[in-house]
């Protein structure tokens, strides 16, 4: 039997309309059959979300986006419309959809399911809305991690700049800077020289002065084997000093203060009564005539008295064999001189 051309024409027709078909149905997001199950989520600004956009569930799709159009409740915000393809997927209540783009700028829905979704078996229902979430940019969060390290970038690159400009006034026209450059370091090597030599010198000294300072570190170990050997000793100091501060501090010193105030006062009421009084104490401290007769006085009775010393047969009268010796007579003028002087020294002391 043959087949007419006719026929072969007309199924590749019909073909071609179906896969057409298929086709624009396939472009708008939606599928021929019809889906199972439709959702809806509202954000205030759905910049890159279009038709046809997937709808994933842990990195798989599991839908697609049906529509994006304003909310005609809330002209401010977007009404998104998807689908979900897969009869097994069910949204449990909570599920929060995210809007999330990559790094190309295709921007996709993720289901995100809540943490105790298992618990309580309750699921949205074909046409509820979901809770929207919008996840960070992926180009923004590459920015913010760059941002810091292009601010180092652009600070090296200002310190090889400023490098680069050092190096061409070092080795510029202007070679001043070079030569003083090259005199500062002749110098500097100069001093090094000078330090060297002078460490030198010191090696030589500490290699001599080698016997002395191990004898000083034997004089300090011997005196830190003394102290240690009298640890005792000085431990029973410091106790006998604790004792003697804790004796110290028990005594009660006030008695002794108001005793050595009073005894301070009864000594300043007796000078002043020497200052101020009458007395002869007084008399001796404020007049100097009466204060140079009494030395005057004693003076002279010095010298009677060694003169009674000197020759006591002239004033005393005794006898050695029962007998009387009334010794040597006076002169008239010693005896004058002996009344007038007990005249005078009367007079002096009692004017």
């Amino acid at each position: 039997m043959k087949i007419r051309k006719e026929f072969i024409v007309g199924i590749f027709s019909a073909a071609g309309i179906v896969a057409l078909i298929l086709g624009f149905f396939y472009l708008k997001g939606e599928s021929f059959f019809g889906d199972k199950t439709e959702y809806y989520v509202v954000y205030n600004n759905a910049d890159g979300l279009a038709s046809g956009n997937a709808v994933k569930l842990n990195g798989v799709q599991v839908g697609k986006v049906k529509s994006v159009a304003l909310n005609p409740n809330d002209e401010s915000s977007t009404l998104i419309k998807f689908s979900i393809s897969n009869p097994d997927v069910k949204l449990p209540m909570g599920t929060v959809a995210e809007m999330k783009g990559d790094i190309l700028g295709t921007v996709t829905l993720n289901i995100i399911y809540p943490v105790d979704s298992l618990r309580d078996g309750s699921f949205h229902k074909n046409g509820d809305t979901l809770q929207a979430q919008i996840a960070e940019d992926i180009q923004k969060t590459i920015e913010k991690k760059f941002d810091p390290l292009m601010a180092k970038i652009n600070e090296l690159i200002g310190t090889a700049d400023n490098a680069i400009g050092t190096i061409e006034t070092i080795f510029g026209d202007n070679t001043g800077n070079l030569n003083a450059t090259f005199e500062k370091l002749n110098q500097s090597m100069t001093n090094f020289q000078h330090i060297a030599q002078n460490v030198d010198s010191l090696s030589h000294v500490l290699n001599n002065s080698k016997y002395l300072i191990t004898s000083t570190v034997s004089n300090i170990n011997s005196i830190t084997g003394n102290l240690k050997e009298s640890n005792e000793q000085i431990t029973s100091m410091i106790d006998n000093i604790n004792t003697i501060s804790e004796n110290m501090s028990k005594v009660d010193l006030q008695p002794t203060i108001d005793k050595a105030n009073n005894a301070l006062n009864e000594v300043a009421l007796i000078l002043d009564e020497i200052k101020n009084g009458d007395g002869t104490l007084t008399k001796l401290m404020q007049d100097s005539v009466l204060y140079d007769n009494v030395n005057e006085m004693l003076d002279e009775a010095t010298l009677l008295i060694n003169n009674i010393m000197m020759h006591p047969n002239r004033y005393l009268q005794f006898s050695v064999f029962g007998g009387k010796d009334k010794g040597a007579n006076l002169i008239n003028a010693d005896e004058k001189r002996l009344k007038e002087f007990a005249k005078d020294s009367l007079r002096k002391w009692y004017p």
